[in-house]
């Protein structure tokens, strides 16, 4: 339903395309949005009743499901999670370019803009390739009532599957800094530090996402709050103190990723309390992203 939904969108944009000029494309391919998306939200709720009957019927045939309280925890938890996103979102790039543009001016704002989809290129890589999202993986665990055992082995597999997407990465980026890919591409080195950085914290930040989607699937909102809490400290610093004018565009962006590794590296240490998780492998990925990011910055700083 989901890919047939998509590939009719993407026939009606084609054709759009192929015979529309002017404004009238633009409002063409978003009206195709729109209807395509809207028509699959009517779908899914049409076919979610049916697709919980099994388990919603007891050995009689009748409901042992309390859809009251599970419409309460659903709209609780979806509220919870846009409100998260969408905090998110003011550290990404369709907010911060805009921004960028204001505080800065469009040249410096560009170059943020070519650095930043160079790193989304590398991080899209990963998330695309993972396929089945550790959401969904950690969501079916808990409707299973598993043993700490099963959460061990499953946040074992997941972040073994991403780690091994992800290092091969580093390892590309690191020739680029070896081999100093700049020069032959004959670009600026500022941008590419930019790249580094946000490219090195993006990949972490995927590393690390198993531990705050335990968090999500157990509903730990308060530990999940506790663990972005420096991330908003640093919202409301940014959006009441011309912070940004003061330390300049590098500094902006190496305070934004920081800030977010850090609500990354809290929510993997209460995971790692809470459900006793084998993290290892990220905590050696993080301390290693930290140093390669400080070094990045020291260097530009240096004027190197």
């Amino acid at each position: 339903m989901y890919a047939a939904t998509l590939m009719l969108e993407l026939v009606v944009s084609l054709c759009m395309i192929a015979t529309t000029q002017h404004y009238l494309l633009l409002v063409g391919i978003f009206g195709a949005k729109v209807a395509s998306n809207l028509a699959l939200l009517i779908m899914s709720g049409y076919r979610l009743p049916t697709l919980y009957a099994p388990q919603a019927a007891g050995a009689d045939g009748s409901s042992n499901l309390d859809y009251t309280d599970i419409h309460r925890r659903f709209i609780k938890h979806s509220a919870i999670m846009w409100f998260n996103n969408g905090c998110k979102s003011l550290t990404e790039r369709n907010f911060l370019v805009p921004w960028f543009t204001y505080i800065f001016g469009p040249a410096v704002a560009n170059m943020f803009k070519v650095a930043n989809e160079g790193a989304l290129l590398f991080y899209r890589i990963v998330v695309k390739t993972i396929g089945t999202t550790d959401t969904a993986v950690f969501a079916h665990i808990v409707t299973m009532d598993s043993t700490k055992g099963t959460w061990q082995i499953a946040f074992k597999k997941v972040t073994a599957k991403i780690a091994a997407l992800c290092i091969p990465l580093f390892g590309i980026i690191w020739l680029m800094c070896q081999y100093d890919a700049i020069s032959l591409i004959k670009g600026d080195r500022f941008v590419f530090h930019i790249f580094f950085i946000i490219c090195i914290a993006l990949l972490t930040e995927v590393v690390c996402s198993p531990s705050e989607r335990i968090l999500e699937v157990k509903a730990n909102y308060k530990d999940l709050f506790i663990a972005y809490a420096p991330y908003f400290c640093m919202l409301i610093l940014f959006s009441t103190t011309p912070v940004m004018t003061s330390i300049g565009l590098l500094s902006s962006i190496f305070l934004i990723h920081v800030v977010r590794l850090v609500s990354s590296t809290l929510m993997v240490f209460i995971a790692r309390i809470k459900y006793n998780l084998d993290d290892r492998l990220t905590y050696t990925i993080l301390i290693l992203s930290y140093v390669c990011i400080s070094i990045a910055y020291v260097h530009v700083l240096w004027g190197g």
